[in-house]
């Protein structure tokens, strides 16, 4: 998909934040530079509609340039600020640890017995240290 980094700018304050609300609401994304000037990300599909919408708001094309994928997903979904603390990590959750008796777990997930998780599967042969 051929994405394009725009790059606009509107005669007053007001038009230009009429256009990044009707943009936003569209889920172009805007990014405001400064108060007159608006960059969006748009994909080949949506060209025409962003350039109508910020045209009847008085917007101008300042600069159009292709956008690197890479770039366009750091972009949008912020990536590198995306937080995930340590304590959610964890995969092995022992089912005692949600209120399910591990009879009824393996019984829920078929005929096989759960193998024991979390401390019970702990067999000592590794250095690790104890969360509190």
């Amino acid at each position: 998909m051929a994405y394009r980094a725009l790059m606009f700018q509107f005669p007053d304050e007001g038009s230009a934040h009429k256009a990044c609300g009707t943009l936003d609401e569209l889920g172009y994304e805007p990014q405001p530079h400064g108060v007159v000037r608006l960059h969006i990300h748009v994909d080949g599909d949506n060209l025409a509609s962003a350039l109508e919408i910020a045209q009847s708001h008085g917007g101008e094309l300042l600069s159009e340039a292709p956008a690197d994928d890479a770039e366009l997903a750091a972009t949008a979904y912020a990536l590198d600020e995306l937080q995930i603390p340590a304590h959610t990590v964890n995969e092995d959750w022992d089912p005692a640890y949600f209120g399910i008796e591990p009879d009824a777990a393996a019984a829920a997930g078929g005929s096989e017995v759960a193998e024991p998780v979390g401390e019970a599967a702990d067999d000592g042969s590794y250095n690790h240290f104890e969360a509190y």
